[in-house]
């Protein structure tokens, strides 16, 4: 290292002689942190570094991704320090954070959703703080980052946080009562992030246990061994972070049915087409219906449809479906029958059809293939359009005992 200096910059001298634009794009390769700890440390720097104004600029968009224009009469060095005083303390997570909001925001207007009524407006500090007092836990700091910008959602019809998911007729609601910071529940050392008593839940992990990691997001459903009076309890993610940057990212692949934004995460690759009629499949987790303990229930939604530019010549019936469903072992159960959930739907240019449907997969995951046969309306000739194969995941789990 002393070798190092001799024979680079080894004074505040020799770099506050290189021009500006030399030590602007020297400090880009700090953190931001580190930058001001220089400014502070440094009586020589401080001036300078100050009015490195493009760095500033920089440093707001990448971390309070604020772009401007500075407040009259400040410097971008003075906004960034603005940002500090209300949120500091996630300057780590802040960006994340805020770009998923971000896009569920963007979701929620592009379906005619106004998100100032769904959304309540941001939690204070203080009001945290109370509700970790009353867990008796710290609350991770990206969570609590998520309520500073939300406090939790209002009880609106259609306009859940994650989503609506139709399960064989029956709508559910995940999100409808996404929990305030004063309503948060604790047991098993998780905070129930739902408020939703009869279906699943979203937990935060506070602390470490034999059954979870700090900072894991699990799931259950109401479905309990019994005897043993234990549930299920399911890894959604590693973090708070990572869990709902997923959910900011899917919200955007969610079909919207009816004005309604279903919980289906479409993938660009889970997509067929064959004599104009294009099928594309979404998957679900959702344990809710389980036959019995050691199987989990993961809904499809198939959407087939045919473009309005195609010819009227190709419009045709589904008849019958046939699919083959193989687990990890190899095993494979093939399952025919006439047309889709009672519907033989006429495919014709701008139809759009859709269904829901559900698989109970035993292991962690299923893989589903198969075709539709379609009668062409005007020749009468049948043919096979593709399911692209998709997977049934079941997330890892653990049974934990409950607390008598």
């Amino acid at each position: 290292m002393a070798e190092l200096s001799s024979q680079g910059l080894n004074t505040n001298k020799d770099f506050l002689a290189l021009p500006v634009d030399a030590i602007s794009e020297l400090c880009l390769f700090l953190s931001p942190k580190d930058a001001i700890n220089l400014s502070r440390t440094c009586s020589a720097l401080h001036p300078l570094i100050k009015q490195l104004h493009n760095v500033w600029r920089v440093y707001c968009k990448r971390v309070w991704l604020y772009s401007g224009p500075c407040s009259p009469g400040s410097s971008w060095y003075s906004e960034f320090l603005h940002w500090i005083d209300g949120w500091g303390q996630y300057m780590d997570c802040f960006a994340d954070i805020k770009r998923a909001w971000d896009l569920v925001y963007l979701k929620f207007h592009q379906s005619d959703k106004n998100p100032d009524i769904i959304f309540r407006p941001g939690a204070s500090e203080r009001v945290l703080c109370d509700a970790e007092t009353r867990l008796g836990y710290k609350l991770p700091t990206s969570y609590r980052c998520f309520l500073r910008i939300h406090n939790g959602q209002m009880g609106a019809k259609n306009s859940s946080l994650f989503g609506t998911e139709l399960q064989f007729y029956h709508i559910k609601d995940e999100g409808s009562y996404l929990s305030p910071a004063e309503d948060l529940l604790q047991n098993l050392g998780l905070v129930c992030m739902t408020n939703h008593g009869r279906l699943q839940s979203y937990m935060l992990c506070v602390e470490p246990s034999s059954h979870s990691k700090a900072g894991e997001v699990k799931c259950h459903s109401k479905t309990t061994t019994g005897q043993l009076k234990s549930i299920k309890l399911h890894t959604c993610a590693p973090s708070f972070t990572d869990w709902f940057c997923k959910l900011g990212h899917q919200f955007q692949s969610y079909p919207v049915i009816d004005g309604v934004i279903m919980r289906f995460p479409y993938s660009s690759e889970c997509i067929a087409t064959t004599r104009g009629i294009c099928i594309q499949v979404g998957t679900a987790f959702s344990d809710v219906y389980s036959r019995h303990i050691d199987d989990s229930l993961v809904i499809y939604h198939i959407t087939i449809s045919m473009s309005e530019h195609e010819s009227g010549s190709l419009a045709s019936q589904l008849i019958t479906r046939h699919w083959s469903i193989s687990d990890e072992k190899g095993a494979k159960e093939p399952i025919e029958g006439p047309g889709v959930v009672g519907y033989t739907p006429i495919i014709s240019p701008g139809t759009v059809f859709t269904y829901t449907s559900g698989s109970h997969v035993e292991r962690d995951w299923s893989l589903m293939e198969g075709y539709f046969t379609f009668v062409n309306q005007r020749t009468g000739e049948t043919f096979q359009a593709k399911v692209p194969p998709f997977k049934l995941i079941v997330p890892p789990y653990t049974w934990v005992q409950l607390p008598i």
